[in-house]
């Protein structure tokens, strides 16, 4: 009969304590405020795009959609040259390169739903949003 009590009093004491100790946690405060910050996240899979591109053999539609990124991304990123006519052939070597061609198929192997990796970023952003409430979110490329 003492035990039964015992075993009572010691359940009561750990749910109290372990109660108690989540309470006074500061981070799960912080983790309740953060989940309700509302961001703003785009993400672009311009690898994806840039590829279909290259399937359709114009790069034209790309290049307006991303005329900032797609620039940055033929003179600084590839460096193959300045936008001009020859754009087209440039990138379509590029895309039919074997050893690109072999990591695009990779990347959509292991990236195809990239879901998990938005919902992780929008968590990071939400952080970035909570200890830098001015910050700007950036689109995501």
């Amino acid at each position: 009969m003492k035990l039964k009590y015992l075993f009572y009093a010691i359940t009561f004491f750990v749910i109290i304590i372990n109660d108690g100790c989540n309470c006074n946690n500061p981070q799960k405060k912080i983790d309740a405020k953060v989940a309700t910050i509302k961001v703003e996240l785009t993400v672009n899979r311009f690898d994806k795009e840039l590829f279909e591109c290259n399937k359709q053999n114009d790069f034209t539609s790309i290049q307006k959609k991303y005329p900032a990124f797609f620039k940055m991304y033929v003179q600084q990123i590839l460096q193959i040259g300045n936008l001009n006519d020859s754009i087209n052939l440039k990138m379509k070597m590029f895309c039919n390169n074997r050893s690109i061609a072999s990591l695009q198929d990779t990347a959509q192997k292991y990236y195809s739903n990239f879901s998990v990796y938005q919902t992780q970023l929008q968590k990071a952003f939400q952080y970035q949003k909570y200890y830098l409430p001015q910050s700007r979110i950036p689109t995501v490329y």
